[in-house]
């Protein structure tokens, strides 16, 4: 079970440059009533392909779709490994692993290692979000009322 503290169910680390597609892995389910329980990722398919109706049924399956078109100027955290991401999506915070076009397959290699695919979907999908934009609006004004 993959428990997350809710401070970090969503750090917001990159913007998306270009949009792209993804497929959803799973969601982030709070734990208990108040905003500050922690999160548990809940797969939505088993590692084999197949369907973990006990977790999946929770989040009512049929209100998230399997795929998500991701658009420019989307906030989003950026996976520890893979071309795999945390989004907000349909009121949750979801895990979604890029899918590759048939244009990212042609400038990809044949055979490419995992670190190269990686690479190649951050240097053509996303934008590193700049310090300030990561702050929330109350600590930019503070910020910027303490400058002056």
């Amino acid at each position: 079970m993959e428990l997350t503290k809710s401070s970090d169910v969503l750090d917001v680390t990159h913007v998306i440059r270009n949009r792209f597609r993804a497929e959803i892995i799973g969601y982030f389910r709070r734990m208990g009533p108040n905003p500050w329980d922690d999160y548990q990722f809940v797969r939505l398919s088993a590692p084999n392909g197949a369907a973990d109706q006990t977790r999946a049924g929770e989040f009512h399956v049929g209100e998230l779709p399997q795929t998500l078109e991701l658009l420019p100027q989307v906030p989003l955290q950026l996976e520890a490994h893979g071309p795999v991401v945390r989004v907000r999506s349909c009121g949750s915070v979801v895990r979604a692993r890029w899918i590759v076009a048939p244009v990212d397959a042609v400038a990809l290699r044949q055979g490419a290692e995992p670190s190269e695919i990686r690479n190649y979907f951050v240097h053509t999908y996303l934008g590193m979000i700049s310090p300030e934009a990561a702050l929330g609006a109350t600590a930019v004004i503070a910020k910027k009322l303490g400058d002056t």
